[in-house]
């Protein structure tokens, strides 16, 4: 459920990106997963790297040449790859949800610390002020014996 450094090869990469080609070919009439798909490859898109599909017969897919008849073997698993990609798109907010919770929750625990630094500051500075009007009161008590009784 959670991927955690993966490394993948540039074939792996390239059978990843054939397979979410395939499915969005086969799911080009649900509009909602078009645009999400759309949202997703934006994202994933580098300047560096040309990611746009060959039309190429002899193109590699996952290391093996495909042909006209494996393109045409890909159209019978449409319908599964629609309701994976639902899955992905469900993962992808699911995922989405977490991370916003795991924020809020970063968020709430700093203003929480800030707060508890602030009430120790307010303490500290109260116990200081408390002590330097001891130290005041105490002073000014033996000057007064002093002055009063002479001692």
């Amino acid at each position: 459920k959670y991927r955690m450094g993966l490394i993948q090869t540039p074939d792996q990469l390239r059978f990843s990106y054939m397979a979410i080609i395939e499915g969005a070919k086969c799911i080009k009439g649900d509009s909602s997963i078009q645009k999400r798909w759309k949202e997703l490859s934006k994202e994933d898109l580098s300047p560096a790297f040309d990611h746009s599909p060959n039309k190429i017969m002899t193109e590699k897919f996952n290391g093996n040449r495909i042909g006209l008849e494996e393109e045409k073997l890909t159209g019978d698993r449409c319908t599964g790859l629609s309701s994976k990609m639902q899955d992905t798109v469900e993962e992808n907010s699911e995922s989405a949800l977490r991370k916003r919770i795991r924020e809020d929750r970063k968020a709430t625990t700093a203003q929480k610390v800030q707060q508890m630094k602030q009430r120790l500051n307010e303490n500290e500075r109260k116990r200081k002020r408390h002590r330097l009007l001891l130290i005041h009161q105490i002073s000014a008590i033996k000057n007064f014996s002093y002055f009063e009784f002479g001692e």
